[in-house]
């Protein structure tokens, strides 16, 4: 309906604030040190840890790049993934804007 702001998918206090503020930084471009997908050695990923853990495809026709970010919301593990773009940067912060607007952190 015209004139009615965003409403969450979800309850965005179930996000951690450490999580948003991580989201941020990618969206902003403001982090150039992303977890990668491999566990460590206490068989611990970075998404169980309660960090963000990215994933990045590449596509071989053209070179251009989809991010998928990973974290738990109370032991769940949760995917996001975003849209094909021209660069790695690029992707994250296409994924993590999207990330942000589902849990109402971001306005359209």
């Amino acid at each position: 309906a015209a004139g009615v702001g965003h409403k969450a998918a979800i309850d965005p206090r179930c996000l951690s604030e450490a999580v948003v503020q991580e989201l941020w930084a990618a969206f902003e471009g403001r982090s150039s040190s992303f977890s990668s997908t491999t566990a460590s050695e206490d068989g611990e990923s970075a998404a169980s840890a309660g960090k963000l853990e990215w994933e990045m495809e590449e596509r071989g026709a053209d070179g251009f790049y989809k991010a998928t970010v990973s974290f738990k919301i109370f032991t769940v593990p949760h995917h996001f993934k975003g849209d094909w773009c021209a660069c790695a940067d690029e992707a994250r912060r296409d994924v993590a804007e999207r990330v942000l607007f589902y849990f109402g952190k971001r306005p359209e």
